[in-house]
């Protein structure tokens, strides 16, 4: 049996009506393809399944990049989001829901003593990244290559490359810089080392320990496509970083894994001081991150210093979530 060719004239038609109004005629550039010069336009979802303009029907491995780990139109979410509208969406004001939700997490996710909520895996790195600065007092982070963590200038360095010879030395690879308009400076502070390669990390760990704030990574590579780490490397990072008295951020915001951001994506500061663990909710665009209650300086509110939604204890500064509950 061959492969079904699916007719989307309507889709390259709606394409075609919207770039005029629509940057690229999508939402986002994940939308675009390299095989066709437009995007599937969907109708609708439900379960495992997604409808095209044209009545095509696509099994969803994308999951909506991450947060649609029970389907689409589950009854239970669907039911509670339809109660939700008659009462109102968003208040930016703290609500009995939020509460009974932030108190579910710290139970049911063993490193989260405390919670708050994020628009996107991309924000939620970006936090934890200032986190780990502040608790350290130090700004080099050690990143490694083809893992994704968000598309801010910072974050979005590495991730790819055209050629095995744009990687440059295995032991000191080049930072590659993805999109125009990213600053060059932007990858001032990152130290990016090859991946599953424990020795490469304990010579940086050795030779630059005093200037690393954190060890970001995907726990399994799934960016670049699926990587497994080799045995008991993840144990080894993660003794490698204890060691040297540096942090390890094992998170995946890996928009093709939704197992990996929308659930089990985790993240550790030293052991037993500062954790954070980001997933997502079952349906709903919001991520929460937990941190330890040793961390909470520098985090906290504090009534008086600066706009209300950014000043905090501490001097870290962010817009902690204005929309994401």
């Amino acid at each position: 049996m061959g492969i079904k060719k699916y007719n989307t004239d309507k889709s390259k038609a709606l394409h075609q009506a919207a770039t005029p109004y629509l940057l690229d005629g999508v939402g986002s550039s994940f939308h675009i393809n390299s095989y066709r010069d437009y995007a599937v336009a969907m109708t609708h979802g439900k379960g495992s399944k997604l409808y095209d303009l044209d009545g095509n029907e696509y099994i969803d491995y994308v999951l909506g990049f991450g947060p649609m780990l029970l389907g689409h139109c589950p009854d239970a979410v669907d039911k509670a989001v339809k109660a939700q509208l008659e009462k109102g969406t968003h208040f930016s004001a703290p609500t009995e829901d939020m509460r009974r939700l932030a108190k579910r997490l710290t139970e049911i996710i063993p490193s989260a003593e405390v919670v708050s909520f994020q628009n996107s895996g991309t924000e939620v790195v970006m936090f934890a990244l200032r986190l780990a600065r502040a608790y350290t007092g130090k700004y080099k982070i050690v990143k490694f290559e083809g893992q994704y963590h968000g598309w801010s200038d910072e974050e979005k360095i590495s991730i790819d490359a055209d050629s095995v010879a744009e990687l440059g030395e295995r032991a000191h690879p080049n930072k590659i810089i993805h999109t125009k308009g990213q600053r060059l400076s932007s990858a001032d502070d990152l130290i990016v080392l090859p991946w599953n390669d424990l020795a490469c990390l304990e010579k940086t760990l050795q030779e630059q320990g005093r200037e690393i704030a954190a060890v970001i990574m995907e726990p399994c590579m799934c960016d670049s496509g699926p990587i497994l780490p080799k045995p008991d490397y993840l144990k080894g990072v993660r003794a490698l970083t204890q060691a040297h008295g540096h942090h390890r951020f094992p998170y995946g915001a890996g928009r093709r894994t939704g197992i990996l951001r929308g659930h089990t994506g985790y993240l550790h500061l030293r052991q037993g001081h500062c954790q954070r663990v980001s997933h997502g909710d079952g349906g709903r665009q919001a991520r929460d991150h937990g941190v330890r209650h040793s961390c909470l300086r520098y985090v906290q509110w504090q009534s008086g210093r600066g706009c209300g939604c950014v000043g905090y204890r501490g001097g870290i500064v962010q817009a902690w979530g204005l929309s994401a509950v």
